[in-house]
């Protein structure tokens, strides 16, 4: 499957291929859902190819994109990849998602606090589904006092920007 991904991502040299590239990404199925990852989070290639990739994971079914973002959030080796997944989880996530979202905002070394990176992305993740689906501001809220500290430092931020349902 990577020989078939690779071979897909180096036909893009258009901007114009990339919805050609993602359509071909997608007919691969479910099963190439962490490979696109891994592609997604290696962040090789330009900005064509990146897009190509985001496009076609959001067209895979999506119950099998949740599950390996669930798999990321348990078991991730490093915060670069919760960032990548907290990246594709604001762009396909829904209200359903803000759980996981806080999930995979939490460093690799739970010890630890989460860098200022990680927390971008966590607040970029969960204002996404905030702006994107009605309702998930009093979600999000309800999440705040389970929160570990760093995350209601992001979700109060998040809760500030977003405004109210």
């Amino acid at each position: 499957m990577a020989t078939q991904i690779d071979a897909v991502l180096a036909e893009i040299d258009l901007p114009a291929h990339m919805a050609r590239a993602a359509n071909q990404l997608a007919r691969l199925g479910g099963d190439a859902v962490q490979p696109l990852f891994d592609r997604l989070r290696a962040g090789q290639g330009g900005v064509s190819q990146r897009a190509a990739l985001l496009g076609a994971i959001g067209m895979l079914p999506r119950q099998d994109v949740l599950a390996m973002l669930a798999r990321l959030a348990r078991s991730a080796a490093g915060d670069a990849e919760r960032e990548t997944g907290l990246d594709l989880l604001g762009r396909v996530g829904a209200r359903a998602e803000l759980k996981l979202a806080i999930e995979l905002g939490i460093p690799s070394d739970p010890e630890s606090q989460p860098g200022p990176s990680l927390r971008a992305a966590l607040a970029s993740a969960l204002l996404g589904i905030c702006e994107r689906e009605r309702g998930s501001v009093r979600t999000l809220a309800g999440f705040f006092p389970r929160a570990l500290p760093s995350a209601q430092t992001v979700i109060a931020t998040v809760l500030a920007r977003a405004g109210g349902d």
